[in-house]
């Protein structure tokens, strides 16, 4: 299985730990417009999911249910 390039719940901590708690957090995702705009979109939670990666995509998918090859258990911002 391909490897997700991620970043511990430590490592997160750590990291958010430099910043005010009053500062407003968002992520980044890309458009895919012709323009490759920068798109920020909103965290309301975080859950465990199970991902695999897909050749179709060339990167990590959240699995479908059906799927029962190897699976991967993370927690995703969301």
């Amino acid at each position: 299985m391909k490897e997700l390039k991620t970043m511990t719940v430590g490592e997160l901590k750590k990291l958010l730990n430099e910043f005010p708690d009053n500062v407003k957090v968002a992520f980044k995702y890309p458009s895919h417009d012709h323009w490759h705009t920068e798109l920020v979109g909103k965290i309301d939670n975080a859950d465990f999911v199970e991902i695999n990666y897909t050749d179709y995509h060339q990167c990590f998918q959240i699995v479908a249910e059906e799927y029962e090859g190897e699976l991967e258990e993370i927690l995703v911002l969301k």
